[in-house]
């Protein structure tokens, strides 16, 4: 081998470890502006679960208080049986309101807080607050048969 091919390799090793480092470059900018992208996307769906999941603990705070204060105030004759049994079938609505109040303080905080999670924690946050969702859903279901107009009156559903 003469001095001419010997350069000649040289200059072709040293071509195909500067593409070698530019692939490398590209790909981990690639990788990392993906996860950046997964982190952004996760936190968007758990600030919109905690959204929807505190709207449906407050709506579910109102209806329980009302129908509270509807067995209180009795039930009257003309209401129909399925009526009176959603509103005396379990009187423990300060165990439900606390459970509720309980399950709310557990949620996770803002959405500032989220900002500097890793993707594995920002997955485990939204699995905590899908099993807190579960326990509001359940206590939901107790009351299922009534819900809250905007005139805060409380009226059956078919």
């Amino acid at each position: 081998m003469n001095g001419s091919q010997a350069g000649h390799i040289l200059a072709l090793q040293l071509v195909t470890l500067l593409i070698s480092v530019g692939a490398f470059a590209i790909a981990f900018f690639a990788i990392r502006r993906w996860d950046r992208t997964k982190r952004l996307d996760l936190r968007l769906a758990l600030g919109k679960d905690l959204n929807n999941l505190r709207s449906s603990a407050a709506i579910l705070a109102i209806v329980i208080d009302r129908a509270k204060q509807l067995s209180r105030e009795g039930v009257t004759p003309k209401d129909s049986a399925k009526t009176q049994a959603a509103l005396w079938r379990d009187p423990d609505w300060e165990a439900d309101r606390s459970a509720l109040q309980t399950l709310t303080a557990q949620l996770p905080g803002s959405h500032q807080a989220f900002l500097r999670l890793s993707k594995s924690a920002l997955e485990a946050k939204i699995l905590e607050v899908h099993g807190i969702s579960v326990e509001i859903s359940r206590l939901n279901e107790k009351y299922r048969d009534t819900h809250v107009k905007s005139g805060g009156s409380i009226e059956k559903s078919d």
